[in-house]
């Protein structure tokens, strides 16, 4: 068995990493990771409200039908049901990490085509 605190105090140091080095912006983006029958998921506003700059308490422990176990559910994410279906479906997924790139949101927003850069990329999704 994983240590619970453990977990939730990851998920806080990956939000601020990926914050810190601007592969997610203050405009969203989540996490959530599974062990066994809970999923530890970050609050919602992590990025807009904290710059990713959370503690350990406000990650939400909850059963894999969204019971709270720890924590408020009213401040779960709102995209927390993309990883609840993500887990329920995909079994062997553990970690779900929904970001929002900077570069990504600019393409997205000019309704353009995002090029595949890279072989494995290219040979997944053409």
């Amino acid at each position: 068995m994983v240590n619970t605190k453990n977990i939730r105090k990851s998920i806080c140091e990956v939000g601020k990493l990926l914050y810190d080095r601007g592969y997610i912006d203050a405009s969203g983006g989540n996490i959530s990771v599974r062990d066994g029958d809970k999923v530890y998921v970050s609050p919602r506003q992590s990025g807009e409200h904290h710059q990713w700059t959370i503690d350990e308490d406000s990650i939400i422990v909850t059963d894999m039908c969204k019971i709270p176990i720890i924590g408020d559910l009213n401040k779960i994410t709102r995209e927390s049901v993309s990883h609840y279906y993500i887990y329920n479906n995909f079994p062997e997924v553990k970690a779900v990490v929904h970001a929002h790139p900077p570069y990504m949101l600019s393409f997205g927003s000019a309704h353009m085509e995002i090029p595949a850069v890279s072989e494995g990329t290219r040979c997944v999704i053409g």
